[in-house]
């Protein structure tokens, strides 16, 4: 305790010239930061009680080193805190509940190493405003206490450095409604060790209460320096995947959440683990657990790994009947410790080699050298399965079937040794798995039989009931969903005297008052119904809106061109409607309103005695033409220009701008090497822009023979055109020497062979005439065949 006097001194000083309360108060604070070197580990879990918004049971569960301190603090405080800004909204007492000391596998390693854990829960009840927890960042339950042992050795001065346990939770409210939420609950630990190069495998599982779905990660730990006025910070070489060195290196199932390594290196190291919750994909919570462990370096001689027999057989899954009991047995070594585990967890008092079961679970024997530490040796795991001769059926839910399309799950107790059998009425179904879905009123029952000993259970008997569904319609007496300031209207819902009504104002339950209630306030209301059998009904959202006699005011828009993005409109107070040319909504159309001046109207309700409207204007400049010219056809290594005549006042850019002269000109030289499209924006003098395009093609040079020899000699027989690849939709026009055409063709697939309808043409001089498209000017002259 030296340091913690030096550091009490340091204290005193400091604050010597403040008020003796105050001084007192500081040393009573620090004295309990001095007292917080014996920390281990801890997780800080909520629950939430009923279906109340707000209500939770917060549980802080703290893992101590006795070797540094006699028994755990009488209470703790947790402070409340917006994810978004880090500020403190409530802090919370929790007073220590009950401790329990963990238990060891070896405690022969224990006792030489002075190992020794107290697990100290502290709990209380709150109760939240769901109104105060609404932004959608959420929040995090935070505890703090100083300082870390000071032995740790993966962490910078830990002696100096504070535990910070973080726990993050949703909001209270989404959409208006309520949201509610459990957090993951950490199984509690048993007391560990870890011995240098073996194999070790912890588990950090969790539950959670919603069925949400779960993942693990390995995470820096937090905490605050004193000293450095930094965070928790690694030592050289360290990390949050690297925390306990070793080969394989520290990992974590990310869905399972079981640790392992193989440490190579001695020594007390601290980790974190979080949990994350996830519903419908979205990560809504999680869940920090710090713990440390000692790396030791064990004797390397370990009995073997036991065999266990259950009633004298050996093997991995057994049943036994309710009432009987499954005796688990080993070999007997007076040399040997003892350790039997239920679900992976330590028994207390199970420390020989037999172990009477009677309860379901997965039992393991560990086994140790007594007298000295040494490694452990492990037997398989054994499955037990006890069949209880009567059993419930569990329900989800009610056992109404609320129509129109009600159903009820039913369960049965789940092992892969039962067979089933479902009764409705007494008649069996054909049902034969360990659960049904029962969309039709009865009795239910069901029987189970254990195909390995013959046992059968019977359950419980079920009165499903049925209940016709009931629309719930809520509406307003007066007709207007509107209030002006002073006054209210009457909602009305179905009424029925066996009826049971919850009101709702923007999710959030109000009263329990009848089929009518009177609103003197805006907001979302609706009502949730429940009949004599406890189906519930839900009406429709009805919004009232309160209006106020107070001025208008439409916030300006600058003028803007024709093609901006839709504006978004606002007014003082909200809650009102646009209407003008143009308008969609709450946003401004430039495009669709179109150039000049427009009006644009802002009203705030639509009752007559509380409207007030007010109106603005708007400029929308019209925009410019960009026109970059019709698509052209360029001959290779030739030039020609596009885009059209300048027009002033107006700036233009082409890209790219590879093959073009200037590209800053309206109608630029364009030298194209390759089939290129160019892309015009024309700027007007009031920043306004508009875009066109122009392809331009590249044409090849096109070989046209002046004479062919069709006399099947193989050699020049048709007349070959080269350079047509390009032109798919060529013509082809043939004629003599009257006009007459002897060949024509769409393509030119099948080349001129000087034959008409198969008969050789004489020989002399035929005109052609080739379109190789309608942008081309036509290709026309004269073909000598010669024969």
């Amino acid at each position: 305790m030296w340091e913690c006097d030096k550091r009490k001194y340091a204290l005193a000083s400091k604050f010597m010239r403040l008020k003796f309360f105050i001084l007192i108060f500081a040393f009573f604070k620090f004295a309990l930061y001095c007292q917080a070197t014996h920390i281990m580990g801890g997780n800080i879990e909520f629950r939430a009680l009923a279906n109340i918004p707000g209500k939770y049971r917060i549980t802080l569960k703290t893992y101590l080193d006795l070797a540094g301190t006699t028994d755990a603090e009488s209470s703790h405080f947790i402070s409340v805190k917006a994810k978004r800004n880090d500020s403190v909204l409530e802090t919370v007492y929790l007073p220590l509940l009950r401790t329990k000391n963990l238990l060891y596998e070896n405690e022969t390693c224990t006792e030489t190493r002075r190992l020794n854990t107290l697990l100290a829960y502290y709990e209380a009840d709150v109760t939240f405003d769901p109104s105060k927890f609404a932004d959608a960042e959420g929040y995090y339950l935070h505890w703090t206490n100083c300082c870390r042992n000071g032995s740790i050795v993966n962490l910078k001065d830990p002696l100096n450095t504070s535990t910070f346990l973080q726990t993050y939770f949703p909001p209270l409210t989404k959409s208006g409604k309520p949201f509610l939420d459990s957090s993951p609950s950490f199984a509690d630990l048993d007391g560990a060790y870890i011995c240098a190069g073996e194999p070790f495998y912890f588990p950090f599982d969790a539950v959670d209460a919603d069925g949400d779905e779960l993942s693990y990660a390995l995470q820096d730990p937090s905490g605050y320096n004193s000293l450095s006025g930094s965070g928790a910070m690694w030592q050289p070489g360290y990390s949050a995947v690297n925390a306990i060195p070793g080969n394989p290196s520290l990992r974590i199932n990310p869905q399972t959440g079981e640790l392992f390594v193989i440490p190579n290196q001695l020594g007390l190291f601290v980790l974190s683990v979080v949990v994350h919750e996830k519903r419908n994909g979205e990560i809504i919570g999680s869940v920090q657990r710090d713990y440390q462990f000692y790396v030791v370096d064990c004797p390397p001689v370990a009995p073997p790994d036991p065999i266990v027999r259950t009633n004298g057989q050996i093997g991995t899954d057994f049943s036994i009947c309710n009432g009987k009991t499954a005796l688990l047995t080993s070999v007997r070594n007076s040399h040997w410790n003892y350790q039997w585990k239920k679900d992976g967890k330590n028994i207390e008092g199970a420390n020989s080699e037999e172990l009477n079961v009677t309860q379901s679970g997965q039992y393991q024997l560990i086994t140790s050298l007594s007298g000295s530490c040494s490694k452990t040796g492990r037997s398989d795991v054994v499955t037990i399965n006890v069949t209880q001769s009567k059993f419930n059926i569990t329900i989800d839910g009610k056992p109404v079937i609320c129509e129109p399309v009600g159903k009820v799950m039913l369960r049965a107790m789940q092992s892969k040794h039962y067979s089933y059998q479902w009764f409705q009425d007494g008649t069996q179904l054909a049902a034969t798995t360990d659960s049904i879905v029962a969309n039709r009123p009865g009795v239910y029952s069901a029987v189970i039989t254990d195909n390995v000993n013959g046992c059968k259970s019977l359950s419980d008997s079920i009165l499903v009931m049925e209940s016709p569904g009931t629309p719930i319609t809520l509406t307003s007496l007066d007709a207007v969903t509107s209030i002006c300031p002073g006054d209210s209207i009457f909602l009305s819902s179905t009424q029925r005297s066996d009826y049971q009504y919850l009101w709702y104002k923007n999710g959030l339950a109000i009263t329990s008052a009848g089929s009518t209630l009177n609103v003197d306030k805006p907001g979302i209301y609706k009502v949730s119904v429940t009949d004599s059998v406890g189906c519930v009904n839900t009406s429709n959202d009805l919004e009232i809106l309160q209006l106020a006699e107070t001025d208008i005011e439409i916030e300006p828009i600058i003028p803007i061109c024709e093609t901006s993005a839709p504006i978004p409109l606002n007014a003082i107070p909200g809650g009102g409607s646009f209407s003008g040319v143009g308008i969609d909504g709450d946003h401004f159309l430039p495009e669709k309103a179109g150039p000049g001046t427009h009006e644009i109207t802002y009203t705030t309700s639509k009752v007559s005695s509380c409207t007030k409207s007010a109106k603005t204007t708007v400029v929308v400049y019209p925009s410019p033409e960009a026109d970059a010219g019709k698509d052209i056809f360029v001959r290779e290594r030739e030039s020609s220009t596009i885009g059209a005549d300048f027009i002033n006042g107006l700036s233009y850019i082409w890209d790219p701008v590879q093959g073009l002269d200037d590209p800053s000109r309206s109608d630029p030289i364009v030298t194209p090497l390759q089939d290129s499209e160019y892309h015009l924006t024309v700027t007007d003098s009031n920043g306004c822009t508009s875009q066109d395009q122009v392809r331009v093609r590249v044409t090849h040079p096109l070989l046209i023979p002046d004479a062919f020899t069709p006399n099947q000699d193989n050699i020049n027989d048709t007349w070959v055109l080269q350079g047509l690849a390009l032109y798919p939709n060529v013509e082809v026009a043939i004629f003599d020497r009257w006009g007459r055409i002897v060949y024509v063709s769409k393509g030119y697939q099948k080349p001129f062979d000087g034959n008409l309808h198969g008969q050789p043409l004489a020989p002399g001089a035929y005109p052609y005439v080739i379109k190789l498209n309608p942008s081309i000017v036509a290709i026309k002259g004269s073909l000598l065949l010669i024969r």
